[in-house]
């Protein structure tokens, strides 16, 4: 992927090269940049949202909202999900080992083992 070209206005900030980073770590990189800006007297960072956003190729309204305590998407529904993501990640791993072993994981298989891996956890915690 070829880097943006530069900017013809003097103060815009140049975006940086983010290839293979994903949205979230995009503006958690930008956060931490605005966080380690030093502080004007005025109080406010240095390097402000819209251009983090500009550098970090990311919306400023999601770095504002982040920025006062917003949760990702993922962070919010969280409470939604059936599995753990420790669960998950054994289902993920038990899946691959079929596949390893050439067999392939179908749909009511996968259902199957993570209604077990529910049954068990739950059978954890109620004793």
């Amino acid at each position: 992927m070829d880097s943006p070209p530069p900017s013809n206005k003097p103060n815009e900030p140049t975006p940086v090269d983010l290839t293979g980073l994903d949205k979230e770590a995009q503006v958690q990189l930008a956060i931490a940049a605005i966080r380690a800006s030093p502080l004007l007297p005025n109080g406010y960072h240095k390097l402000s949202s819209r251009s983090a956003a500009t550098i970090y190729q990311v919306k400023r309204g999601t770095i504002d909202n982040r920025l006062k305590g917003k949760l990702t998407h993922q962070e919010a529904h969280a409470h939604e999900c059936l599995l753990s993501k420790a669960e998950e990640e054994i289902l993920v791993e038990w899946i691959k080992s079929l596949g390893r072993w050439g067999i392939p994981a179908t749909a009511d298989m996968v259902r199957e083992y993570a209604s077990v891996c529910i049954t068990v956890v739950f059978a954890l915690y109620m004793c």
